[in-house]
């Protein structure tokens, strides 16, 4: 009822860090989230073995939690199926234990789903567990059970956050830098496809598209509207990632028009983008559903 510093939850689980430095978990604990040796849920908090005091800051995921020491140490406790306790096994385990490489060093945690991030004194990030999107941003797509080094963040980085399937950093200048998978678009470039190494946020400026119609049946025939962009370039359009055109000129007040033709697409949502020079990129999106009219030609 009082003396908590930090809350944080995972899938079903929650853990609260106290101002004395304890760690308190409840909830489900199938994989042993809580760190009490045991796996048996929880409807009040229990203490986490060997967390009574020292502790910084928390992070959780799905199904496992991770603590920082005072001393710049991470341990880490719970589902270990992909190695997100970092501490060289797949092995869950339900009380802490040491994440390898990082006893000292780190001054902050995120972590979401199966996998973790830890921010370093030097200002780099290193990421270890589930990397099937390349949410580690090591440059691959395995899975890591002990900590590896984001590709190009050595240094320079001030705050890491990490998401489902993606992570983000912002480094010294205020720039968002985010890599793993883009299926929604949480990256900011105007994908719809993974990136296993960090890129940098778009800004879309004043650049805007929009179709005529939010949705339609398939088969359907959308009008793109394009404004804003660079007077008199070459406009690279995409729909869900396939090329439309990639040579429409805009006019000269930065304006485009193209139609689009839905007749061989299925159910779903689809995502249009449009570029130009490169690093100019608006997107917007339409469903094509079949309780919606059929937008004709």
């Amino acid at each position: 009822t009082s003396g908590v510093s930090q809350l944080v939850a995972g899938f079903e689980h929650t853990c609260a860090l106290t101002t004395t430095g304890e760690v308190k978990c409840w909830g489900w604990n199938s994989s042993g989230q809580l760190g009490n040796p045991t796996v048996w849920q929880s409807t009040t908090p229990v203490d986490v073995i060997g967390l009574t005091g020292g502790v910084s800051q928390l992070a959780a995921g799905i199904a496992h939690t991770c603590a920082l020491s005072l001393a710049g140490g991470v341990k880490c406790w719970g589902d270990n199926e992909l190695g997100q306790l970092g501490n060289a096994t797949y092995t869950q385990n339900n009380t802490p234990v040491d994440v390898v490489g990082v006893t000292q060093g780190v001054i902050q945690l995120a972590a979401s789903y199966d996998h973790t991030c830890a921010l370093t004194t030097a200002g780099g990030a290193k990421c270890w567990g589930d990397n099937q999107d390349g949410q580690l941003g090591d440059g691959t797509t395995s899975n890591r059970n002990v900590p590896v080094d984001v590709a190009g963040l050595a240094g320079g980085v001030k705050q890491l956050a990490a998401g489902y399937y993606p992570a983000c950093a912002m480094v010294e200048d205020g720039r968002p830098l985010c890599w793993g998978s883009d299926f929604f678009e949480q990256l900011g470039v105007g994908t719809l496809e993974y990136h296993a190494t960090p890129v940098d946020v778009i800004d879309h400026l004043t650049s805007h598209i929009q179709t005529n119609y939010e949705s339609g049946r398939p088969g359907s025939y959308f009008t793109l509207f394009g404004d804003q962009f660079p007077p008199g370039v070459s406009v690279t359009v995409t729909f869900n990632a396939s090329i439309l055109t990639n040579s429409i000129l805009t006019a000269e007040d930065g304006s485009f028009i193209i139609f689009i033709d839905t007749t061989t697409a299925n159910m779903g949502d689809y995502l249009i983008t449009a570029s130009a020079n490169s690093d100019i990129i608006a997107s917007s999106s339409v469903t094509l559903d079949q309780n919606s009219p059929l937008r004709p030609e």
